[in-house]
């Protein structure tokens, strides 16, 4: 998981190539018409950040708030952009020079990515992620990172997706707080390795939870994972 695809088209697209923007295990896709009142043209499948009723161009440092669903062309009134989902990171137009650490910090709890085996069919590129429901190659080694998850407000909602730093198994994987503790009010979903929960008991300070993950086969991974509860 070192690189993304980047567009190279004129507006930050791919013309005539045959994205695989959607994770198709996840939950379902939201499209909203915006107001729109553009100096210069958005392409498709490119990440916005919402400014006022609407959104312009994404930028590093700035939250990904949707993903331009068409072409928004220059003086456009109205346009639809994808507002909700799970979306393939390779497939989205990311801007020239974008990390994929830079994406992931980027990422919302509306807007969400990650990688899928074999998914890039404009660049032939594969990578290492097999997700629940997407077929990956014979013997690849369950594997799971753990490491720093993005930071938590106290009363506020929080939702991370653990497949983000596991690849590889056989078949769906089952997940498990194996030891320490999450924020309070945030639990895990065994069967998604999603954590979520509005951190309404959670108190400011850092957590270090234990996950262990399992696939089909009875392969197992451990690693530990760092959460900061910031004060509200």
């Amino acid at each position: 998981m070192n690189t993304i695809h980047i567009a190279s088209g004129a507006n930050g697209e791919d013309l005539g190539l045959p994205p695989q923007l959607f994770a198709g295990d996840t939950p379902p896709v939201s499209t909203q018409d915006f107001a729109f009142n553009l100096g210069a043209a958005i392409g498709q499948y490119v990440p916005l950040t919402r400014s006022g009723a609407t959104f312009v161009a994404w930028t590093a440092g700035n939250a990904v708030d949707a993903i331009s669903a068409y072409e928004i062309a220059a003086g456009a009134r109205r346009a639809a952009v994808y507002t909700e989902g799970m979306f393939n990171i390779d497939a989205i137009n990311w801007p020239a020079g974008t990390t994929e650490t830079v994406a992931m910090t980027a990422m919302t709890a509306d807007i969400k990515y990650r990688r899928l085996l074999h998914s890039d069919k404009r660049t032939g590129d594969e990578s290492d992620y097999v997700g629940p429901g997407n077929e990956g190659g014979a013997g690849d080694a369950l594997v799971f990172t753990g490491g720093a998850l993005p930071d938590g407000t106290e009363l506020a909602a929080y939702s991370y997706d653990l497949n983000l730093l596991a690849s590889g198994g056989d078949g769906a994987r089952t997940w498990e707080l194996t030891g320490g503790a999450l924020p309070g009010g945030a639990t895990l979903g065994a069967a998604t390795g999603v954590i979520s929960g509005p951190l309404n008991d959670a108190i400011a300070g850092d957590f270090a939870p234990e996950f262990t993950v399992t696939d089909e086969s009875g392969n197992t991974a451990t690693a530990v994972c760092n959460i900061t509860v910031i004060a509200n």
